[in-house]
Order: C-alpha cells, then structure tokens, then sequence
C-alpha cells in the first residue's frame, strides 16, 4: 500500500518566512559596515569644519574687541600710537580661550601711523591667527578700518 502523507508530515518542512539565518546577519552587517565606512570620512570633515568655524568666530570676536580698545583709545592719533605701542609691549598679544587654544593678535604697528595734521582718518589692521597644531592652514581674521582721530 502506498504511504499517504498527511498534514503532520509537513511539520517537517521548513517555511520559506520561518527566520532569519546566519548568511543573512552576515549579509546584513557587510552592507551596515560598508555603509559606515563611507560615512566616517564625512563625519570627520564635518567635526574638522565644525573646530575650524568655531574658531574663526572666536578670532573674529577677537579681532573686533581689539579695534574698539583702540577706538576707544584714539581722541587724539598721538594717544592712538601711545595705546598701539603699550599693546605691543603687553602680554595683549596672546589671547587664550576657553577651549585652551592660543590667539597670536598682530595690530598695526603705532611707528607706521603719520599722524594728520587735521583731524581725520588713520588706517588702522588687527589680525587674530589661531595657532593650533591640528590644521595645516591656521584660522586667521583681519580687520582693517580707519580710526578718526583729532588733532594733536
């Protein structure tokens, strides 16, 4: 007699939706690994240009604390050049912030300024250069204006 097969029999069977098998975790984490590993460098210049923005905002800032004390500083362009000098010979010309990253702050020097001989305009240029050891181009930022000064 010939054997019939019943429903009981196909309990044996595997379905084709009953899991998940090790090939497929193993496909599955060589596409995730693979699609990290295109992300990271993206990531990575975004954490660089992040640093960097930040830092420009901070030499900026900087930069134009710097112009208001000699703004400040100028009723006359002979206080102007005594302020310029004094800064120079200063510790003014590092400044340290929070994150400990050094600021070298550069202004126009108070022995190129001529002095007019009405009340007018001076040229007058601050730079902030962030000097880090993690970037081959360092952040800088220059402010360049013109102070009105009076007559000595």
């Amino acid at each position: 007699m010939a054997q019939q097969h019943t429903e009981a029999d196909g309990a044996h069977r595997r379905p084709a939706d009953a899991g998940v098998g090790i090939i497929e975790i193993l496909v599955a984490m060589a596409i995730f690994g693979i699609v990290m590993a295109a992300a990271l460098p993206l990531l990575f210049a975004s954490t660089v240009q992040a640093a960097r923005a930040a830092q420009l905002a901070t030499a900026s800032q900087i930069a134009n604390q710097q112009l208001e004390r000699a703004r400040s500083a100028a009723t006359s362009c002979t206080q102007l050049k005594a302020h310029l000098a004094s800064s120079a010979a200063t510790a003014e010309g590092a400044v340290h912030d929070s994150r400990g990253i050094d600021f070298e702050v550069t202004e126009t020097a108070a022995s190129s300024i001529t002095c007019p001989d009405v009340d007018g305009l001076v040229p007058y240029t601050v730079t902030v250069r962030a000097n880090t050891n993690a970037s081959a181009r360092p952040v800088t930022a220059t402010v360049t204006s013109r102070i009105w000064v009076g007559k000595d």
